[in-house]
């Protein structure tokens, strides 16, 4: 069952961090079915803002550009656009801070919208273990949430390869 995430405040949050990788390499994967949206949307974040710990944030701009970043520079690597109203697997693999893959694949029309390896570099704060897992929103360095997702997210997954 997808959850419906209405894009003003709501979010689902773990307890805990457990198992949820801090450090390369990690994955996350997302299927959703977003709609359209100027702001900032956070599909998956691991840690939090407050205090220097987000360890990372998979999110879409306002273009619906996907992207990485991290907590150190507030660096970020960015890639195409997820299609707006269609169901699609997002995937961003990352082995080190230069080296990763993001992925795109729309469901409804069975093609892939991108693969690709984009230049630049997310540098992840050493030895920082974050609170928890957020999906829906992204944490601030404040500690507030933004950016909440409008739509659907069916799947979540995140992987430490």
């Amino acid at each position: 069952m997808a959850l419906l995430f209405d894009g003003t405040d709501d979010r689902v949050e773990s307890v805990s961090m457990a198992g949820v990788p801090t450090a390369y390499p990690f994955t996350a994967c997302v299927v959703m079915r977003g709609n359209a949206s100027a702001a900032y949307r956070g599909l998956v974040q691991a840690g939090h803002g407050g205090a220097g710990v987000r360890v990372w944030a998979l999110e879409l701009t306002g273009g619906d550009v996907l992207e990485l970043s991290d907590n150190v520079t507030d660096s970020v690597v960015s890639v195409g656009a997820v299609p707006e109203a269609a169901w699609v697997f997002v995937a961003c693999a990352a082995s080190s801070a230069t080296v990763r893959r993001f992925f795109c694949h729309n469901y409804e029309t069975r093609t892939v919208v991108f693969d690709e390896t984009p230049a630049g570099t997310v540098t992840l704060e050493a030895g920082q273990t974050g609170d928890s897992l957020k999906i829906g929103t992204f944490e601030t360095s404040g500690g507030s949430f933004t950016d909440f997702f409008t739509g659907r997210i069916e799947w979540v997954a995140v992987y430490d390869v």
